[in-house]
């Protein structure tokens, strides 16, 4: 489950989303800007909840 919460928040790091947009073909402006906008909008959402649930998680296996 650990690794799977690390690759989650690794697929959708907004560079990782950034080059996934550029290898789509969509040009390197708009990548920029759609990454950003989604790295202030969406992220930090995603970034605390995988964080959260790593603490938990790590957490439940000690005890």
């Amino acid at each position: 489950m650990e690794r799977f919460l690390l690759g989650i928040q690794h697929f959708f790091n907004p560079l990782h989303v950034y080059c996934r947009l550029v290898e789509s073909g969509i040009n390197r402006r708009t990548s920029i800007r759609l990454s950003s906008y989604y790295e202030i909008i969406i992220f930090p959402w995603l970034a605390r909840l995988t964080v959260n649930s790593l603490s938990l998680l790590r957490h439940a296996k000690k005890t």
